[in-house]
């Protein structure tokens, strides 16, 4: 329900969503807001228990959405091989946009 309603929402620019037990689905749902959402500069999903798919669909989100300049994923998952998928994905971002993954 919360990805729905910031997928559209323009003014939005700052979300924490820390230690909020998004979960297996709630991972995959967010990617998807992620990526339409036009006014987001800055998300926290830090201390969630998102699977790997959830994980790494939030991580193609934030390299397609280039509007998000900084997102924070510290102990987001609990499966830590994720990690490394990840880091990869991150090393092809070239900008001024910050990540912060920790597992």
């Amino acid at each position: 329900a919360i990805a729905t309603g910031y997928s559209q929402n323009d003014t939005l620019t700052f979300l924490d969503l820390k230690g909020n037990k998004i979960g297996v689905g709630g991972g995959l749902h967010l990617a998807e807001a992620l990526g339409t959402n036009r006014g987001l500069k800055s998300i926290n999903i830090s201390f969630n228990l998102i699977d790997v798919q959830g994980a790494r669909s939030t991580v193609e989100a934030y390299n397609i959405n280039r509007r998000i300049k900084n997102m924070s994923m510290v102990y987001a998952t609990k499966w830590s091989f994720a990690y490394l998928d990840m880091k990869k994905k991150f090393q092809k971002v070239k900008s001024r946009r910050k990540i912060e993954i920790i597992m």
